[in-house]
């Protein structure tokens, strides 16, 4: 498989950066009840959590590769 090209990971470190604060926000930011709330809200495989947390470790694998 081809690796990125440089313009490619660029974007992608970018959007890697903002996962990253969005992150790092809702795991400072909000209480644990807060947290379990938004969990809750919809499907927990379609959950606000697991996008963010798959966002992040997505787009830290293509900046790995």
């Amino acid at each position: 498989m081809m690796g990125l090209n440089k313009e490619t990971k660029d974007v992608i470190r970018k959007i890697y950066e903002r996962f990253d604060e969005i992150y790092t926000l809702f795991t400072q930011q909000l209480s644990l009840d807060e947290k379990n709330y938004v969990l809750d809200f919809h499907n927990p495989g379609y959950s606000l959590t697991y996008c963010i947390r798959w966002g992040l470790k997505a787009s830290e694998e293509l900046l790995e590769d």
